[in-house]
């Protein structure tokens, strides 16, 4: 006969309400927050981390013609004013990843606000396009440790929740929040004033961000100054540079064989992009065996699936920023005609669903696994790219951009949701901040890539793309665009492949945790 102890409905019940128990502690706030509202305005600042990149992309690609105009600048070369940013953020992400696990995530969040303030507004003064380019790669090194570090606090400030779901939805949705507030701040500066005008807004506006980001973000540890100049010593100087000139020397050939009169027969360009490519094989080379303190942590690519989201990552961001961001920008302004803010309004749609998205995937994520939010993603994608590649002349707006434009930013903000919670969970707590720095960088570096194949593809099409005669002749402009869409069908259509590949359950409930768990251990 059995007792009352011995009871399965009891011990079922005593289960399920230490479950319940367990469940409501991990998803209440944190004890590093004194209040909600701090807590909210902490999330709120690392969501404007990642909109530091964003807002400059966002307000430079609609006000290209104006800036065009004013340095007398096309084609290729008109890229580097929104590759020169990605370029330095994704050689710099890794090191400031490595330096915001070292130093303290506050520290690295306040002085990369405030640097990249002051170099928004030097930028602004600049009568040269070269030092604009150089100020431009400034603010990417400021803003590089910003990602990392934002993805690091709340890794380690939010144990597994639905809560910490929250927390990380609004901080991925800081890409597309970034990008509505740079197409409107870009389209009104270029209608009122020009695009210097960005720069102001963007001084100010991250000045102001700065003195917030002071007094909500939790006090770092105690830091160890022992520690800390052991870590100066031994970061990997020599990876940095190595991955730099590498990504340096592959994008200007690459940008730059339309500007040129023999295209790829001439020396230089052919010259420079095997030089890069040889330059990133001994980075490899360098990480694995002669690097005391690798910026890639190498424990990272021991777990299958954190290469796989990586390869699903990459494939999507390079198809998202690197043709789909940048070349329908082009499409507008030198095609159609259109002024700054009129494609603005155009781009407007692409902002609010990407806002729209991680708000799904962040009250969703604990229902839905992240292999179906993949698949589902880049099925979208591959969409977008039908819909761009297909466009005729004449097609109206909301019968082909308005959904292509949908339909992408649904795949980028779902892949970069689910692959940031990959990332940060395969790896210790203590090299959170590296592994972010590993996933951004190699999303910013693959977006730089397919700018530049993109600009290689419409030359192929179109002789006076970066001639002064690119704008009487905007058909031929329009059908190499078309090139490089059916670019992004390709990588897309590997990115939808790749997707059914990689096992990625939910988070934020007890399957998660499992799931977590196989995934830390390999």
């Amino acid at each position: 006969m059995n007792t009352k102890e011995d009871d399965p409905s009891l011990h079922d019940d005593r289960e399920s309400a230490a479950v319940e128990v367990r469940e409501k502690d991990v998803n209440s706030r944190p004890e590093a927050f004194k209040t909600t509202f701090q807590e909210v305005l902490c999330v709120i600042v690392t969501c404007l981390g990642t909109a530091t990149s964003s807002i400059p992309e966002g307000s430079f690609q609609v006000s290209l013609n104006d800036l065009a105009s004013d340095f007398s600048v096309d084609g290729g070369q008109l890229v580097w004013s929104v590759s020169s940013i990605a370029l330095a953020s994704g050689s710099f992400v890794l090191i400031g990843g490595k330096l915001a696990d070292c130093l303290g995530k506050r520290h690295m969040m306040v002085v990369c606000f405030a640097g990249f303030s002051i170099a928004s507004l030097i930028a602004g003064f600049m009568k040269s396009y070269v030092g604009l380019v150089i100020l431009r790669a400034i603010e990417g090194l400021f803003f590089a440790p910003l990602i990392p570090a934002g993805a690091s606090l709340l890794g380690s400030i939010y144990p597994e929740s639905r809560r910490r779901n929250i927390a990380f939805a609004v901080y991925s949705s800081g890409g597309a929040i970034g990008y509505i507030v740079g197409l409107f701040t870009g389209g009104i500066s270029v209608l009122a004033f020009s695009w210097k005008a960005v720069q102001f807004f963007t001084a100010i506006f991250f000045g102001v961000v700065t003195i917030v980001a002071f007094f909500v973000i939790p006090k770092d540890p105690p830091l160890d100054k022992v520690q800390i100049r052991k870590v100066l010593k031994e970061l990997d100087y020599l990876g940095s540079f190595l991955i730099l000139a590498s990504f340096a020397l592959i994008c200007f050939a690459l940008t730059q064989v339309d500007a040129t009169e023999r295209k790829w027969q001439t020396p230089y360009i052919y010259s420079l992009l095997i030089v890069g490519v040889l330059l990133l094989i001994v980075f490899i080379l360098v990480e694995i065996y002669l690097a005391k303190d690798p910026i890639i942590p190498m424990e990272l690519w021991k777990k299958k699936d954190f290469g796989l989201a990586m390869l699903v990552a990459s494939l999507t961001w390079v198809t998202f920023i690197g043709i789909l961001g940048y070349y329908p920008m082009i499409y507008f302004q030198y095609v159609r005609r259109w002024s700054a803010f009129h494609t603005a309004l155009a781009a407007l749609p692409m902002g609010i669903m990407g806002a729209l998205t991680n708000v799904f995937v962040g009250v969703t994520f604990h229902l839905i696994s992240g292999k179906v939010l993949l698949i589902g993603g880049n099925v979208c994608l591959v969409g977008a790219t039908v819909v761009w590649a297909t466009l005729d002349y004449h097609r109206s707006y909301w019968l082909g951009p308005f959904w292509g434009y949908i339909l992408c930013v649904i795949a980028c903000d779902i892949t970069y949701n689910v692959c940031t919670m990959v990332t940060v969970t395969a790896v210790e707590r203590k090299n959170q901040g590296a592994a972010a720095g590993v996933f951004n960088t190699i999303l910013q570096l693959v977006a730089v890539v397919g700018l530049s194949l993109g600009s290689v593809l419409v030359s192929a099409k179109d002789p006076y793309y970066g001639t002064p005669e690119q704008n009487e002749h905007p058909k031929e402009l329009f059908h190499g665009l078309i090139n490089v869409f059916y670019l992004g069908i390709g990588f897309s259509g590997l990115a939808l492949a790749s997707s059914f590949f990689v096992h990625v359950g939910t988070s934020g409930n007890a399957e998660a945790e499992n799931t977590i768990e196989n995934l830390a251990s390999g």
